[in-house]
C-alpha cells in the first residue's frame, strides 16, 4: 500500500475536486476530496471526511490481520469525549509498522484536519488513484467525470437503474492485478534491453508481454482508463 516512505509537502488548503478514490481494489473506493494537480508521482493526494476515515480505518486493519502488519500500514481514530465546546473529540493517527525500528516520528503521525475538518490519509505516501465507473456504453471514467464523454449518458441515473438488476460484477482479485503488473514490468524489461526480434528469448519475452498486458486490460480498469484516453487522444 505504502510506495515509500518519502518527505511530504505541507497539506493542501482547499482541495477542489469530489471524487472517489482507490488503491486497486484492496482499499476503496471512499469518497473525497482533493486537487487533483497535488501528485506525488503521479498518486493522489486525498482528504476525506472523519466518518470516511473511520471506515478507511477498518478496513486497513483487517488487511494488517490479514496480511501481517510488516507490509500494511494501519489507520486508527481514538475517540476523547468531547472539547469544552461540547464538539467530539478525535485523533487520526498513521502507524508505518514497517519504520518502526527508526523510531516514533517515522513509525506514527497524527493526521490533523484541514480547515475544512478534512484528513488527509496517506497524501505523498500511498498509491491512491481515481476510482471510476462504466457507462453501460461500455466507457470508463473517472467517478467526478459525471457524464460519459462517449454517449452522453448520466452516471448517476444509470447507477440508480442498474442497482436492483441483479448481482453486481465481481471484483477483480487486487493480489492478481499486482501480479500481473509486475510480469508486465519483467516482461517489458526484458523487450526493451535486447530488441533483437531474430532471438527465441525476445520473442517469448514479446508474447508474454503481450499476453500480460491483455489480461491486465480484462481486470484492471486502471490500466482500461488508460487505454481508453490513449485511444482518444490518436483520435
Amino acid at each position: 500500500m505504502t510506495d515509500t516512505h518519502a518527505q511530504r509537502p505541507e497539506p493542501v488548503a482547499d482541495p477542489d475536486i469530489h471524487t472517489r478514490v482507490c488503491i486497486d481494489s484492496m482499499l476503496g473506493p471512499y469518497d473525497a476530496k482533493l486537487d487533483p494537480t497535488h501528485r506525488w508521482n503521479g498518486w493522489l493526494s486525498p482528504y476525506f471526511t472523519l466518518d470516511t476515515v473511520r471506515q478507511l480505518a477498518a478496513r486497513t486493519q483487517e488487511m494488517a490481520e490479514e496480511d501481517g502488519f510488516d507490509c500494511v500500514d494501519t489507520i486508527h481514530v481514538i475517540d476523547g469525549d468531547t472539547d469544552s465546546d461540547g464538539e467530539p473529540r478525535a485523533v487520526v493517527v498513521h502507524i508505518r509498522w514497517q519504520y518502526l525500528g527508526e523510531g516514533a516520528e517515522s513509525a506514527a503521525s497524527i493526521i490533523q484536519p484541514n480547515d475544512e475538518g478534512l484528513y488527509g490519509v496517506g497524501g505523498w505516501e500511498w498509491t491512491w488513484h481515481f476510482a471510476s465507473w462504466t457507462c453501460a456504453c461500455g466507457t470508463d471514467a473517472y467517478w467526478h467525470v459525471e457524464t460519459c464523454e462517449n454517449c452522453g449518458a448520466a452516471r448517476d441515473g444509470q447507477l440508480q437503474e442498474q442497482a436492483p438488476a441483479g448481482q453486481p460484477e465481481p471484483a477483480a482479485d487486487p493480489k492478481e492485478i499486482v501480479r500481473l503488473r509486475e510480469r508486465v514490468h519483467h516482461a517489458a524489461a526484458r523487450v526493451r534491453a535486447d530488441p533483437d526480434s531474430t532471438n527465441p528469448e525476445w520473442r517469448a519475452a514479446l508474447a508474454d508481454l503481450t499476453e500480460s498486458l491483455d489480461q491486465l486490460a480484462a481486470i484492471d480498469p486502471v490500466y482500461r482508463l488508460a487505454l481508453q484516453q490513449a485511444d482518444a487522444t490518436d483520435d
